[in-house]
């Protein structure tokens, strides 16, 4: 009905219903006003709606913004760059990420510059020297004196020599720990005395330790200790601490190399100690870490490459070992060796181990050394 509207309103369990009927014109502008009040709503809602959506873009798209400069910064070498969005908890976690990440770049890129300027430093210096040394020989020509001559001549050759000697050390610690670094470090395992070994690397520098006014001490709370390692590199672990200690010991000072049991025997603890200048607490961390020296670089009042400390972990973790370090700054330190005792199955292949006076000892021994003095053979002679 045109003129009306009726709604029915059932009542249950007497099938009867309630009819109500208007006129239209009562009910038109109630419908009419919902029907309004209906679509103002939904168009706050969508307006609402609209503005969220905007700005959650605006937001989205200022962060990728952000992210995609700070990647063409990294790109062209910046590594500066940093993001640091505040907000949604999503945006901020993805952004802090990057911004570490960008932290760890940078401290590499550090670390690869004082790498490389270490490199240029040490292998300059050595190089200096012998370019020097071949300058002032061939001044010498004009000498008359076949003695004098002869005189000058040893000297210079003595200090190519030991520069020689340096530079050897640092190409063949560079060469190992890039093995290392690459998994190509090689260990040769074989049955030795760790106990007669480690005391004959001992004695083989012992004269030269009394000739600088060191004591040198050797201890054992074993007899003997049969176990599987590589004698080389066992020899310029013990070579390259003995010599980090000689370097920053005084005259009258001790170097004490003691050996002991750990674990009921499955483990052997190797111990250098020394009475020198020690190492402060905020350089222990980095100790270990290639070309970190106790001294800044360009203020080293000892010779040597820091990379050493870095050479000597490689060939204990090539072990399965592990090296930690203790120092009281101006009271000495100690460097603690803990190695595993396990035997191999190849000991008819195992080469005796090097007498201490041979020649490939004494070369060993004025490649390691040969930061802190040159001529091993002639100032033990």
């Amino acid at each position: 009905n045109p003129k009306s509207i009726s709604a029915d309103f059932p009542v249950e369990g007497i099938d009867w219903s309630f009819r109500i009927t208007l006129p239209s014109e009562t009910i038109k502008p109630w419908f009419y006003w919902q029907i309004k009040n209906d679509l103002m709503m939904m168009s706050v809602f969508a307006l609402f709606s609209l503005i969220a959506y905007l700005l959650l873009n605006k937001r989205i798209i200022e962060a990728l913004s952000k992210f995609s400069e700070a990647s063409i910064k990294v790109i062209n070498g910046d590594y500066s760059a940093r993001i640091r969005l505040d907000g949604y908890k999503e945006l901020k976690e993805a952004s802090d990420n990057f911004d570490r990440m960008l932290d760890t770049i940078e401290r590499n890129q550090q670390t690869k510059t004082e790498y490389l300027m270490n490199i240029f430093h040490d292998i300059k210096n050595p190089l200096n020297v012998i370019f020097a040394s071949m300058q002032l020989m061939e001044n010498y020509k004009s000498i008359n004196d076949p003695e004098s001559f002869r005189s000058k001549v040893l000297t210079q050759v003595k200090l190519i020599r030991q520069n020689c000697y340096r530079l050897m050390r640092l190409t063949r610690n560079l060469i190992d720990i890039n093995k290392h670094d690459n998994g190509f470090l090689k260990i040769k395992l074989c049955n030795y005395d760790m106990v007669k070994l480690i005391k004959g690397i001992t004695d083989s520098v012992k004269k030269y330790t009394e000739l600088k006014g060191i004591n040198l001490i050797f201890t054992s709370e074993l007899e003997s200790q049969i176990m599987a390692c590589d004698p080389d590199m066992i020899e310029r672990i013990i070579l390259n601490l003995i010599s980090n200690a000689i370097k920053f010991t005084d005259r009258d000072g001790t170097i004490t190399i003691s050996i002991r049991q750990l674990d009921n025997g499955n483990k052997l603890l190797l111990m250098v100690q020394d009475t020198g200048i020690g190492i402060p607490k905020n350089k222990l961390n980095t100790i270990f870490d290639r070309f970190k020296q106790a001294e800044d670089l360009f203020n080293r009042n000892k010779e040597g490459s820091g990379l050493g400390l870095s050479v000597v972990k490689a060939f204990v973790n090539a072990h399965q070992g592990d090296i930690s370090v203790k120092s009281e700054y101006m009271k000495g330190t100690t460097f603690y060796i803990t190695l595993p005792v396990i035997t191999v199955d190849n000991a008819a292949d195992c080469p005796p181990v090097k007498n201490s006076t041979s020649s490939n000892v004494l070369n060993s021994l004025n490649i390691e050394f040969s930061d802190i003095y040159s001529g091993f053979e002639e100032e033990v002679s």
